[in-house]
């Protein structure tokens, strides 16, 4: 099963990064980023240096 996580105010993606790279044993899972916000002009440069390609 795949879940698609969203984030409202992401900052610079700390939880939505915590969230896809855990490690589940025995999980028949996964979550995968599918979209992020913000506001803030310096925190949405961090979060798009930070994110994978």
């Amino acid at each position: 099963m795949k879940f698609r996580l969203g984030e409202l105010f992401c900052g610079a993606g700390g939880i939505g990064y915590a969230a896809i790279t855990a490690k589940i044993a025995n999980a028949d899972y996964k979550i995968v980023h599918a979209w992020a916000n913000d506001y803030d002009k310096d925190t949405c440069a961090t979060f798009d240096k930070l994110s994978p390609p």
